[in-house]
């Protein structure tokens, strides 16, 4: 299943930021987009903290409340970026599906574009 979504905010920052930091920032700004704030953990947090090394991913799992996790497509590479481990995608033929997307999430909209 895809689910297509649109960005109206982007921030970068140099550094890690904690959960609170993100639930903090997303508040900030939801009510101009007509969101709600943040209430409860996320459905989706994958922590690449946990890799064993570098090198091919054949899943990655969800440690948020939606549980289950990420199947890689293609050949999706665990690589050190900066001193960090990291998932790279080719911009072709890698990427990762993910368990079903709750009706909470998805609307009654088509969830196939």
């Amino acid at each position: 299943m895809l689910v297509y979504f649109s960005v109206g905010l982007v921030r970068v920052y140099n550094n890690a930021i904690s959960d609170d930091d993100v639930v903090s920032a997303y508040d900030e700004h939801a009510s101009a987009y007509g969101r709600s704030p943040i209430i409860g953990p996320p459905f989706v947090a994958l922590d690449s903290r946990g890799f064993p090394g570098t090198g091919s991913i054949t899943a990655w799992t969800n440690i948020g409340s939606l549980g289950g996790s990420f199947e890689a497509i293609g050949d999706p590479q665990i690589e050190d970026v900066d001193g960090v481990l990291a998932v790279t995608l080719d911009g072709v033929g890698d990427w990762l599906v993910g368990p079903t997307a709750p009706d909470s999430v998805t609307g009654s909209r088509s969830k196939h574009g």
